[in-house]
């Protein structure tokens, strides 16, 4: 049996940190994570984006899902994009150790120790 799974995980370094005010109220914080060449939106909401306060140069690690957008620039042109939707946000660390986000990432979601497949990944499925 197959499923579907939309997780990511980034490390990067923060290169902008935004606190958005919502139409609903709804606290929302998004940041711009570059990890090597690419840039990640990251959006997160409610109690993480209360509870999270980043500077530009600082190392995070995100975990979450991504999302696709869509939506009509200024000159009506539709236009596509994704981003990240965390459900955790920590200081990025070195292999084997903890991150924690203000002392308030549980320990459970740490990241789980790697086994060293030396850079194989398997596939299990279908035709590509």
């Amino acid at each position: 049996m197959a499923y579907d799974i939309n997780a990511i995980r980034i490390t990067g370094t923060v290169e902008r940190f935004d606190i958005v005010s919502t139409k609903t109220g709804t606290p929302m914080i998004r940041l711009t994570v570059r990890c090597f060449k690419e840039l990640f939106i990251v959006v997160a909401f409610k109690e993480l984006a209360e509870t999270t306060r980043l500077n530009a140069g600082e190392r995070v690690e995100v975990r979450g899902r991504v999302q696709s957008n869509t939506w009509t620039d200024k000159d009506g042109n539709k236009r596509y994009g994704f981003q990240v939707v965390a459900t955790d946000i920590g200081a990025a660390v070195e292999e084997g150790q903890e991150a924690l986000q203000g002392g308030k990432m549980p320990p459970h979601r740490s990241a789980p120790p790697r086994e060293d497949r030396s850079g194989v990944m398997e596939y299990r499925g279908g035709p590509l």
